[in-house]
């Protein structure tokens, strides 16, 4: 081998033998955690008491003898004097710093658990160990308390639900509760001091004492770590200040675990009687040791008065079922109730089902049906509230039920009514069951088979009309002398079976009902009229099972049988029931004649693309005393309907179509129904024919002369 291979394997060698023989440094794995959570607030002590170990947990092998790292601590002051030459199972604690811990490995043969002790005093901020990234163990934080942001004191005061009181009596105050931030902190001998402000007139009332002198009249009631605990209190003014209270809670034992305590039965009463208290919140101030100073509303001064509440607000239909409404009345302040003995409800916008009314939860309140004079109808119900305490706020809940008239939609409202009080509550709506839609039918005394008018019946929605049900059209009250003979019927999505007129009504049955919206169309509804019957107009009525649940209920279409004598040959009128006169109407001009007067209209006639002459029929109409009343606009399948009223017969004109009614016969037009620029135009001989006047046709002026002789 050549020497200068020689000393290159040399160099190998020993370069080989030198890397073999140097120390190799261990990154060991770790495990930590705290053997329990503790609540601190700032301020607190950790010590032996606490018990407080931070563990970490080595496989074996992982450590050599000697080997070292540290723990840092931040928001937390170590505690020198504790960790003075503290040895643990496997390694050996050095104090260093407030904020810093060194630990020496002594074993590393087993696995090993290094328990070390955490001794110290929680600062402000987020207290916590810290082991550094290039520590042998696993590096991380760990917070110290089960909050990461520690409390600045060791109580926490609030309120429980805040009451009412009257501005003239007694009056209880709002609990207190006061929480432990860090169990522990409340003890026997704890002091809790209020005050309320002297301009409120307001004091506080000493509670009721035992022989002992605790108070029987205020309770406490432990809360989690002091659930269960038999605290007592002593009250007593301060410096005999009535506005100032002191508590002191004897019986308290330390919890490992944080409690509270919630304090009840405190009462204000008013401090000089000539003065009055204002209204609004009643601020008092708590303090205690090792809590903040704290400023809460604990009543609201109130006049007197009640509130009602509805449980669940509820949806009717018209007529059919219903429902059961649960209402809650409570008193604004003590003692607003029982000055009043009773208090009176009605309800609007539907009926109180008989014998529904149920009190709930209440002994000391009774409840009656107010029935009224001409049946079974229930009118109202009182409630009778002698029996409550007068000296606490009372809470009374009933239910009903309730069910929606026929032919009504709306809101349902509750009305509570006493000596000088007043309140209402809506508890549901009422929807429509049915549409139903009529014209005005013109009739004549002393004549039979009289026949006009039309009535729409439409479901709102699917199932109202049930099998086996009854429809009754009928006249209202008051209309003797006049009923119906026939009609025709047509059905939609529905089927009937008999329909017949028995005692001048019309009968329906329904065979089978729909799953969609269904429709019943009265027609040429025929009638007669006695001569006896007077002028004027009357009702049609709608009744029976298809209608309402309640036999009683009806729908009543108001004013829709017009009742007037044939005028004679020397009236105004003609005897079809137009004014007397002539109107001519000129293509292309606004200006009409009428009876020789010159009058302007917004609409003027025209000539058709299929050569007809067109006039509007509000102005034709009005020529021969039609008036704006007696012509009514509607919407049928979307497209727009006329109605008037001319004299003894009823006109009906669809946008669109040719067909026109008169008196629901219906008459074919040599052109369309026309609505421009919002007026509607039909031909001139049709107009002439509907109404029963005369026209005549100039070719030569382009004029339209009608004539009512």
């Amino acid at each position: 081998m050549k020497k200068r291979n020689r000393k290159i394997l040399s160099f190998i060698l020993l370069s080989c033998m030198t890397l073999v023989s140097m120390p190799v440094g261990l990154s060991a794995k770790s495990t930590n955690n705290y053997n329990k959570e503790i609540s601190v607030v700032q301020g607190t002590e950790v010590d032996i008491q606490k018990g407080l170990v931070f563990n970490m947990t080595f496989k074996a092998g992982e450590l050599q003898r000697g080997a070292t790292f540290e723990i840092q601590a931040k928001d937390f002051d170590l505690n020198r004097s504790n960790y003075n030459g503290i040895k643990v199972q496997g390694a050996t604690v050095i104090y260093q710093s407030g904020n810093k811990l060194k630990v020496v490995v002594d074993k590393t043969s087993k696995e090993t658990t290094i328990s070390i002790p955490v001794y110290g005093t929680v600062l402000k901020g987020n207290p916590r160990l810290i082991v550094e990234e290039d520590s042998v163990a696993t590096s991380g934080e760990y917070i110290i308390g089960v909050k990461g942001q520690v409390d600045r004191y060791g109580l926490t005061i609030s309120t429980g639900q805040v009451p009412n009181i009257s501005d003239t009596a007694n009056g209880q105050l709002a609990d207190i509760i006061i929480e432990e931030n860090a169990a522990g902190t409340l003890v026997s001998g704890t002091k809790v001091r209020l005050k309320l402000p002297s301009a409120t007139n307001l004091k506080f009332r000493l509670p009721d004492t035992d022989a002992k002198g605790y108070a029987t009249s205020v309770k406490i009631e432990g809360i989690r770590g002091l659930n269960g605990e038999n605290i007592r209190v002593k009250a007593e003014y301060i410096d005999n200040n009535s506005n100032e209270l002191l508590l002191t809670l004897v019986g308290i034992q330390p919890s490992s675990a944080r409690g509270g305590i919630q304090i009840k039965g405190l009462e204000c009463q008013v401090d000089n009687k000539n003065s009055q208290v204002a209204y609004g919140p009643v601020q008092a101030t708590i303090r205690l040791d090792d809590a903040d100073t704290t400023t809460l509303t604990v009543a609201n001064v109130s006049g007197e008065g009640i509130n009602l509440k509805v449980k669940q607000p509820i949806k009717l239909t018209a007529g059919k079922g219903s429902q059961t409404v649960e209402v809650t009345m409570s008193e604004n302040v003590a003692g607003s109730l029982s000055r009043r003995n009773d208090v009176y409800f009605e309800v609007k916008g539907a009926k109180i089902v008989p014998g529904s009314l149920k009190m709930i939860g209440s002994a000391a309140v009774t409840i009656k049906e107010e029935i009224g004079v001409k049946g079974k109808e229930v009118t109202g119900f009182t409630v009778d509230t002698r029996k409550i305490d007068p000296t606490r706020i009372n809470t009374v809940t009933f239910s009903f039920d309730v069910q929606g008239e026929a032919g009504t939609e709306g809101p349902i409202e509750l009305i509570a009514d006493s000596m000088k009080l007043e309140e209402k509550v809506t508890i549901g709506q009422v929807g429509s069951a049915l549409a139903v839609t009529m014209n005005t039918i013109n009739l004549k005394p002393a004549l039979k088979d009289q026949v006009g008018g039309s009535i729409t019946i439409k479901e709102m929605s699917s199932g109202i009309f049930e099998r086996g049900s009854q429809l009754v059209v009928s006249i209202g009250r008051g209309a003797r002398g006049i009923s119906f003979t026939d009609a025709k019927v047509e059905v939609k999505d529905m089927k009937l079976g008999n329909m017949k007129v028995e005692n001048g009504s019309i009968i329906l049955d329904i065979d089978r009902g729909s799953d969609e919206g269904a429709t019943i169309r009265l027609t040429d509804l025929e009638m007669y009229v006695d001569a006896l019957v007077e002028e004027g107009t009357y009702d049609i009525v709608l009744s029976g099972s298809a209608v309402s649940d309640n036999e009683k209920d009806r729908i009543v279409l108001k004013d829709k049988i017009k009742v007037a004598k044939q005028a004679s040959s020397n009236n105004q009128q003609e005897s079809n029931g137009l004014a007397k006169g002539t109107a001519s109407f000129k293509i292309g001009e606004r200006n009409y004649i009428v009876n020789d007067k010159v009058k302007e209209m917004d609409a003027a006639p025209y000539l058709s693309s299929s050569s007809r002459v067109m006039v509007p029929v509000k102005y034709v109409s009005d020529a021969f005393g039609i008036t704006e009343d007696k012509m009514h606009f509607d919407k049928e399948d979307g497209k727009s309907v006329v109605i008037i009223e001319a004299g003894q017969r009823t006109l009906k004109l669809i946008d669109g179509s040719n067909l026109a009614e008169v008196n629901n016969v219906v008459k074919p037009m040599d052109d369309k129904v026309t609505i421009l620029n919002g007026r509607t135009y039909v031909p001139v001989g049709e107009m002439a024919r509907m109404l029963d006047i005369d026209v005549e046709w100039s070719n030569e002026t382009k004029t339209a002369i009608f004539t009512n002789k």
